[in-house]
């Protein structure tokens, strides 16, 4: 079990330093939000760089809360998720008190599986500006995570 420890302490700790990246970038972008259609095609390579990374990070944290991080409470709490798809580890999550709601987080999975697919700039500007509002849920679902773990002492507390 000390491996399996290990491990979602260093998934964990993953997380959050995308989330602060991700934190970052929100700040970034912030001065081009709301993003209008007509504006996403005249931004600078330096805007355009910046939305890339806010988004990147957006996905990368989704990603690691739904493939790492619900795993791991999963398997630390000893729940079975054999043959479990990412939607049952969500309700899964919201069961246990992790997320607050598994509708939400299904919705915020699918905003970030849009976000890959670039189009027409009303809907890739739609997608910035909806990612942009959803990035606080994410990253308070990040702290949730950390302390539910803490609280539940999935965790090894670091040697002083």
């Amino acid at each position: 079990m000390i491996e399996n420890d290990v491990v979602f302490a260093e998934n964990l700790a993953s997380a959050a330093e995308i989330a602060a990246r991700l934190a970052y970038s929100k700040r970034r972008i912030k001065p081009l939000i709301p993003l209008e259609p007509e504006r996403i095609t005249r931004l600078s390579a330096e805007q355009d760089e910046r939305i890339d990374a806010f988004l990147k990070r957006f996905e990368a944290l989704v990603d690691q809360v739904s493939g790492k991080l619900f795993r791991g409470v999963a398997y630390m709490e000893q729940e079975p998720t054999n043959g479990f798809s990412r939607r049952d580890l969500s309700m899964l999550m919201e069961k246990l008190g992790v997320l607050e709601s598994a509708d939400r987080w299904a919705e915020l999975v699918l905003l970030r599986n849009k976000s890959t697919h670039p189009d027409e700039p009303e809907r890739s500007a739609g997608r910035v500006n909806e990612a942009f509002g959803q990035t606080d849920f994410l990253l308070g679902l990040v702290q949730a995570i950390q302390a539910y773990a803490s609280a539940k002492g999935l965790v090894m507390e670091e040697p002083v």
